[in-house]
């Protein structure tokens, strides 16, 4: 099956940012076969779409969600501490395969909508996450998070890690769906459980891992006192800071930490809106990229930025 978008202002985002502001998509399958200007070609038996001018692009990259979460939208707007003193007690008493099935149904229309057609997600339930992007149609690294503090679908690391188990069972070598292991912070799971995540991961290459890091001055607090060192130094030292690791928020950074990074290779979520709305910073992201670091924008949960639009970011 062939298609032809015509009359559209292509934007390629390639490395020139070539731009045709009367332009043309041919699309074979679910390949892109040719861009182009001016007139475009007479494919016999192509279904022909006419743009009527609209925005031509590639689909975005959602780097950091919680798609589940989109139910709890608008939620406690104005509680401090709000991840222990509302967050964790709500997610324990109504987060429920069901409802992460929903979450995840409302999440995926309000992303594809705002032209997102890629999302890295970290949440309980996973594999409900995991079954919505595929019936949506998105691409999605889907990861099942791994914590101390009582999650809803984990009462220790033992049966966490057999819900990663049952994720990379289930989409292991699926079109869309990637399956991930997501240690949720350094202060929530600790360097004994992050150093047999990484062992896991050494014997497991081709599942991303994903974490929070370097998001608060709690996580600052508690690596000093515990550790003596940087949040970041002690998931280096537990052996996770490496290739595949999604590093999310990263805002408590300093040089040393950025090195680190750059010497593994890490990749790395920023998002602005969420934590420019729970006042914790913005991350250092022109220090990150001049250190060869990608870096991604993420939406973070819609209780935490109340939108999963990436522009908004």
């Amino acid at each position: 099956m062939t298609t032809l978008l015509t009359n559209a202002w292509v934007l390629t985002i390639d490395e020139a940012m070539a731009q045709y502001r009367k332009g043309w998509v041919r699309i074979d399958g679910a390949t892109i076969t040719a861009v182009g200007s001016a007139t475009p070609p007479v494919i016999s038996g192509a279904e022909v779409v006419d743009c009527n001018g609209d925005i031509v692009m590639p689909g975005m990259v959602n780097a950091h969600c919680h798609m589940g979460m989109s139910v709890f939208r608008g939620l406690a707007e104005d509680v401090d501490d709000r991840l222990y003193r509302y967050i964790l007690p709500l997610e324990r008493k109504f987060v429920t395969p069901e409802m992460v099935r929903i979450g995840s149904a409302l999440a995926a229309l309000e992303l594809i909508e705002a032209g997102v057609t890629t999302v890295a997600d970290m949440y309980y339930f996973e594999t409900e996450v995991g079954r919505v992007a595929a019936q949506a149609g998105l691409r999605a690294i889907v990861g099942q998070t791994l914590a101390d503090f009582g999650p809803p679908d984990h009462r220790d690391f033992d049966a966490g890690f057999a819900r990663v188990e049952q994720l990379v069972g289930e989409f292991g070598g699926h079109t869309l769906v990637t399956p991930s292991i997501a240690p949720h912070a350094p202060y929530s799971t600790g360097r004994a459980v992050m150093a047999r995540v990484a062992a896991w991961s050494d014997a497991h290459p081709d599942v991303p891992v994903q974490m929070h890091l370097a998001e608060s001055t709690l996580e600052v607090t508690w690596a000093r006192d515990t550790h003596g060192q940087t949040s970041v130094a002690v998931t280096r030292d537990a052996g996770l800071l490496k290739p595949n690791l999604i590093c999310a928020h990263c805002l408590q950074l300093d040089d040393a930490d950025i090195t680190m990074m750059s010497e593994q290779q890490v990749c790395v979520a920023t998002n602005p809106r969420s934590n420019g709305k729970a006042g914790r910073g913005i991350a250092p992201v022109e220090a990150l990229r001049n250190a060869g670091l990608p870096v991604g924008i993420g939406s973070d949960g819609a209780m935490s930025g109340n939108t999963l639009d990436l522009f908004s970011q």
